[in-house]
């Protein structure tokens, strides 16, 4: 969505919802839409009435360095990052099956201790430039 809609779509469709238990937004760092584009992925609630499983490494860290390294290297590449972020990234975090928690409907649960789990791992690099990762917590 545009950036100038963020806000009220937050407001409409989020704010207020208790069905949602966390958010998280992004700005598109592609040169074609820089800072003018974002995404908003939501994630319900669910009761869950088994343990949860403990939290997993993370996965694919050798992609996301992939992505980050590769969108240094110019326009072309940040097109690329902001591509996979709109449309992949929510495909690829790890999720929990419905083998697992056999009382949900959703096919795909994720707790947020593992989502919010990151060990930056993925930022490590050779490169002789640094980024600056800059985010912000809400709790409302």
């Amino acid at each position: 969505m545009s950036y100038k809609d963020f806000s009220s779509f937050y407001l409409q469709n989020v704010a207020e919802n208790d069905e949602i238990g966390m958010v998280y937004g992004r700005l598109s760092v592609s040169p074609t839409s820089y800072l003018e584009e974002s995404v908003m992925h939501t994630y319900q609630r669910a009761k869950v009435e088994q343990d949860i499983p403990r939290m997993k490494a993370a996965r694919y860290i050798w992609l996301d360095r992939l992505v980050i390294n590769f969108s240094k290297t110019g326009g072309f590449g940040r097109w690329i990052r902001w591509t996979l972020e709109k449309y992949f990234e929510p495909r690829l975090h790890g999720c929990i099956s419905r083998n697992q928690v056999l009382n949900q409907k959703e096919a795909c649960l994720v707790t947020r201790n593992q989502e919010m789990y990151d060990s930056m791992a993925y930022l490590k690099n050779r490169l002789k430039d640094t980024d600056i990762l800059q985010e912000y917590f809400v709790h409302s």
